[in-house]
């Protein structure tokens, strides 16, 4: 973690946030690409989308398949707020750090990240039901 921590990394992605897509686009395609390549989603899954950001992954799981539900975690709220612009206005997006997540055990059934390093490993098990 950079010095300051969790709030140094929300602060930066915070200014970031409404320039994100653009900036990053060709980062953002390839890595939600490569990671729908290697899910393997079910009809009625349900996916926390950890680190979510502006909610491409998301977005991109809704086009492929609209009977996987999915959440979506950011520590930024910045990032947050561009989300729902790209969103059905029903996909839940939480103000979350990935080592204190606010939902019940087996709440999901794929946990998934395309950018979030630091992730609980026992946490991240608890919220997929195993």
């Amino acid at each position: 973690m950079p010095p300051g921590g969790t709030d140094f990394v929300r602060q930066q992605y915070d200014q970031l946030a409404k320039k994100y897509d653009q900036r990053w686009r060709h980062y953002i395609t390839a890595t939600v690409e490569e990671t729908l390549r290697r899910l393997r989603l079910g009809p009625g899954d349900r996916v926390l989308d950890l680190g979510c950001g502006t909610g491409a992954l998301m977005r991109s799981i809704e086009v492929r398949d609209s009977s996987v539900s999915t959440c979506g975690t950011d520590l930024s709220l910045g990032m947050l707020r561009e989300a729902p612009v790209h969103l059905r206005s029903t996909v839940p997006i939480v103000a979350a750090d990935a080592v204190a997540l606010p939902f019940r055990s087996a709440a999901f059934t794929v946990v998934v990240s395309t950018r979030e390093l630091a992730v609980s490993l026992r946490l991240t098990y608890r919220v997929a039901g195993h």
